[in-house]
């Protein structure tokens, strides 16, 4: 910030942060990376008119984003800036935490200590404040590796003095050349920008009138990086002063966004969407992780000012390489924790090393192994074993140890053009490579001599169980001055695609670099293509090849689970050949094409659900044809009906008639007619045809800030890479059957969850790791239950699974046969007791010597009907109970029940009572009253 006025004492009522993220929640669960903006060489991005257009945010998910927050107590500038720093910048940090991003406070400890790196981190804020000088290479180290930077007010200065924004000013503060603190209170958009996405042109976002960091528009149109810019917002008394630039270079390091504000009692709560917006777009989302490995002190270094080498400055160029085509970079420093530890490998695809000083541990040649062994690429640089080198060769050597690549004990003292090479996938494109000075190696077992000359070995690779080795006998081939020397360029960049590709499912040809040339003059790399772009923002693992014979070489030797084919350029029949034959063995295929022409009658067409009917030679607008299909919706919703050129390949498409195995998803009319689709869907989801290609939709028809044809290739791709799901046989069971199941395989490149229903019901969900998928059927109820699975991937892409499931009830009830029963007429306590077992409850009846005597109800499980037998007079009964369940089955069981008569057991014969009374007492009694009787009689 600029020497503030008397207003810095002025009170600024703090407003709460959470009402305006619950405004941007919905943007902030994606989160768009490797898109570009739709946006001209340094232009303002016009808003855009076309019919059909809702206002949306695109979005994707490329997971957590990792936020260094510089957190500086320094108050004292370095000598290099011009303008203040500031220390409070409690409500940004608030605004990124409560933005759900995962942010670290950075000290310069940390810094020193190169913990700063883009397989840490994906986005750096210097919230007004900028690093110490000795802290500014390392930062920029962070940020040429392909981190993003984000930059509050005074940042503005380091931006300068290290040549990032621009890189004119390498060197001096930019003040006043280029940037200057200017009053003002009010900023208006400019631009509809992914970081303004949430705004729209003209917007007016308020700020205390302070002098802050503004970029001079002009002056920036005249540097280097001019076509790379995008002025967001401007002065709204004079647009020369921008106060918040975006700069996504593409040629060197990560992007960077500039804006003018002020932090802590001050900050303007306006800005909260462009900050945070700011840091989504800044996130990269590579193709792969490289590693530079200076914990064994390489002979040569990357920059000048790199310590831990011998010779510094040697590998710039190969850098920007790696970063501009979508990989990070980092530079692996010595470490207290330990230097090649599995732990620390873990985090990189591709790990160099270069002629190290430093000898190997037993315990990191293990490491490195095994890394390897799960899939890592190493790439070996060394050279002639000899003079000085000869330790750095042994060290290498002695890493190299586990594969069948090593470095021979003898070299060449001149300089070589190597011609020979094999057929190998880093020599695609390649003619011959320049070496100097170099040594020779060794393949044996399974490895193979890529390069050679005169017999002597260049370089070979090693496909070590899941992973990959490249070892090149020199170090000086891919250095700053030999580069670009024959095929250096090619064939060394080539490793890093190669290398960083060994678990890739997706094969991908594309010959759009042409066509980008056809229209810009500008040469690009195939892994800076729409489709490749794309790829990186998906997370997808891929092999990109711009040459057909060797895609088809990768095509017939891989097991792929997708394969693309982007390509405005024709392709030969035989080449149509071998993509038939891809399809016929039942791959999925994604194909954007429009030479049909070439080959009209060619059988490919048939089997992927269409045949040509004519072609356009003007850009013409495609209609979505169903705009609900997930190609139009998952995971970005597209917001227009239509999309268009602008580009024009001299032929922009073919029309197609879609037979009965396919539907067509989108043409040139408003609504569904005969002969003019374009995009066309196989119905067993398996190829999806695009006639028109993606790549010419370089607009920005949906008004979502993102290019229509990353929109369209994101949302293809991510359907093409939809889950599998298989399908089980239907279930027909006995209701009260334990141990059934239904088990599901379904299979997903990037698994995330899966919910089962019951008849619509959701019973059963969860995280879904891409194994299987299993549901008991034990506590199934009687009847028809229709159970789905659905399988769900990242992307938000479904697959479903149907399974009937039958439950029936077939089986009587288990009734229990008590025994029978026999009784002295007038005994009490007497009862029958049956026992009935079903899976359902039911109702009994009971019947008395064959006629219905009483009914009740039973529970299901286990129940007991008691039935009372007392008070029958002497006799035999049949008690038969009668037990159904609800399905009507049902089982009976009969007790036969004797009453009899008491018996005699008293004097002469007499029972031992009568009426309950001891017969002896009755006798005497009847003895005395007899006696009485005779006594009276006589008497008389």
């Amino acid at each position: 910030m600029g020497i503030l006025n008397d207003q810095l004492g002025v009170n600024m009522k703090r407003v709460t942060i959470l009402l305006v993220i619950s405004m941007f929640l919905a943007g902030l669960i994606f989160s768009p990376t490797a898109f570009k903006a739709q946006s001209g060489a340094g232009q303002e991005i016009p808003l855009n008119t076309n019919l059909g257009i809702q206002h949306e945010t695109a979005s994707v998910l490329p997971g957590p984003v990792r936020v260094a927050l510089y957190n500086s107590t320094n108050t004292v500038e370095p000598a290099y800036v011009a303008g203040q720093v500031r220390t409070n910048y409690s409500a940004v940090y608030n605004l990124l935490v409560n933005s759900g991003f995962d942010v670290t406070r950075i000290t310069s400890t940390d810094i020193a200590n190169y913990e700063l790196q883009p397989s840490a981190y994906d986005v750096l804020v210097l919230a007004d404040n900028v690093p110490l000088a000795n802290e500014t290479d390392i930062v920029k180290d962070f940020w040429l590796g392909g981190g993003g930077i984000l930059g509050l007010d005074t940042a503005a200065s380091y931006f300068c003095y290290e040549g990032i924004l621009p890189r004119e000013a390498e060197g001096t503060s930019g003040n006043p050349e280029y940037f200057n603190y200017i009053y003002n209170d009010v900023d208006n958009v400019t631009a509809r920008h992914p970081v303004t996405q949430s705004y729209q042109i003209d917007d007016s976002l308020s700020k205390d009138y302070v002098d802050l960091a503004a970029y001079n528009w002009t002056a920036l149109q005249e540097s280097s990086i001019a076509d790379d810019l995008t002025r967001l917002t401007a002065d709204d008394d004079n647009d020369e002063w921008a106060f918040a630039v975006a700069s996504d270079a593409s040629d060197r390091g990560g992007r960077v966004v500039h804006i003018g504000i002020t932090i802590g009692n001050l900050y303007p709560t306006d800005f909260d969407a462009m900050v945070v917006d700011a840091v989504e777009w800044m996130c990269s989302q590579p193709k792969g992780r490289v590693a530079f490995d200076y914990s064994h002190e390489p002979y040569y270094g990357v920059d000048n000012w790199d310590d831990y080498c011998t010779l510094s400055g040697r590998y710039e160029e190969l850098r920007d390489d790696i970063v501009s085509r979508g990989l990070t970079f980092d530079k692996l420093m010595p470490s207290s924790g330990g230097n090649l530890t599995e732990a620390r490998l873990e985090s990189f695809d591709v790990l160099i090393t270069v002629l190290p000083d430093l000898n190997y541990t037993s315990a990191e040649v293990n490491a490195v192994e095994s890394w390897v062994s799960e899939g890592g690429g190493l790439y070996a640089l060394s050279d002639r074993w000899a003079l000085s080198l000869v330790d750095n060769c042994q060290n290498l050597d002695s890493l190299l140890s586990s594969f069948d690549v090593s470095i021979y004990e003898t070299g060449d003292g001149s300089s070589v053009t190597v011609s020979d090479h094999s057929n190998h996938p880093t020599t695609e494109g390649c003619g011959s490579i320049s070496v100097t000075a170099p040594g020779f190696m060794n393949v044996t077992g399974d490895a193979e001599a890529v390069w050679w000359q005169g017999g002597n070995t260049y370089a070979g690779a090693d496909t070590h169980d899941e992973g990959r080795v490249m070892l090149v006998s020199d170090s000086n081939f891919a250095g700053d001055a030999y580069i670009d020397d024959n095929s250096n360029r090619a064939f060394t960049f080539n490793v890093i695609n190669w290398l960083s590709s060994d678990d890739a499912e997706v094969l991908v040809f594309t010959n759009e670099p042409s066509g980008e040339s056809f229209w810009t003059g500008k040469s690009i790399h195939g892994l800076e293509t729409p489709v490749a772009e794309a790829m990186n923002e998906l997370g997808v693992s891929y092999m990109l090849h711009e040459s057909m014979s060797y895609f088809n070489r990768s095509l017939r030797a891989g097991s792929w689970n997708l394969v693309v084919i982007d390509a405005p350029w024709g392709l030969s029949s035989g080449s149509l050949d071998d993509l038939e034959w891809y399809v016929d063995n039942g791959g999925r295929f994604l194909m954007n094409y429009y030479h049909i022409t070439m080959n009209p009658s060619h059988s490919l067409w048939g089997k992927l659900g269409f045949n040509y009917t004519g072609d356009l030679s003007s850009p013409t607008p495609v209609y979505t044809w169903n705009s609900n299909h997930p190609v139009f919706k998952i995971p970005l919703e597209y917001g227009a009906n239509n999309y268009s050129g602008p580009r024009d390949y001299g032929s922009t498409g073919d029309l197609l008639h879609v037979f009965d195995n396919a539907t067509a998803l989108a043409g040139i009319t408003e609504s569904p007619e005969e002969g003019n689709a374009t995009l066309v869907l196989r119905n067993d989801g398996k190829t999806l045809y695009d006639s028109y290609l993606t790549d010419q939709y370089s607009g920005d028809t949906d008004d979502s800030t993102y290019e229509d044809r990353f929109e369209l290739w994101m949302n293809q791709l991510a359907f093409m890479l939809r889950p599998e799901i298989d399908s089980p046989s239907d279930v027909a069971m006995e209701l009260g059957d334990t141990g059934e199941s239904v088990v599901w395989q379904p299979s997903s490149y990037k698994p995330a969850s899966y919910v089962i229903k019951d008849n619509g019901t959701n019973i059963e969900s969860g995280t879904w790791d891409g194994g299987t998928v299993s549901l008991s059927l034990d506590d199934f109820g009687l009847g028809t239950h229709i159970v789905t699975c659905t399988a769900i991937d990242v992307y938000g892409e479904k697959e479903m699974d149907k399974v009937i499931v039958t439950v029936e009830d077939t089986t009587a009830p288990v009734l229990d046969t008590p025994a029978d029963i026999e009784y002295t007429e007038g005994e009490t306590g007497n009862k029958i007791e049956w026992t009935v077992t079903d899976p359902q409850s039911g109702t009994w009846e009971l019947l008395l010597n064959g006629t219905s005597d009483d009914t009740g109800a039973w529970s299901s499980g286990g129940d007991v009907i008691s039935i009372n037998v007392d008070n029958l007079a002497s006799g035999t009964y049949n008690f038969t109970m009668i037990v159904e369940d609800g399905s009507g089955n049902s089982a009976s069981d009969f007790v036969l029940v004797t009453v009899v008569e008491p018996t005699a057991g008293g004097p002469f014969g007499l029972p031992e009572t009568i009426f309950g009374i001891d017969t002896w007492i009755l006798l005497v009694a009847a003895g005395v009253i007899i006696l009485l009787l005779i006594v009276a009689i006589a008497k008389r």
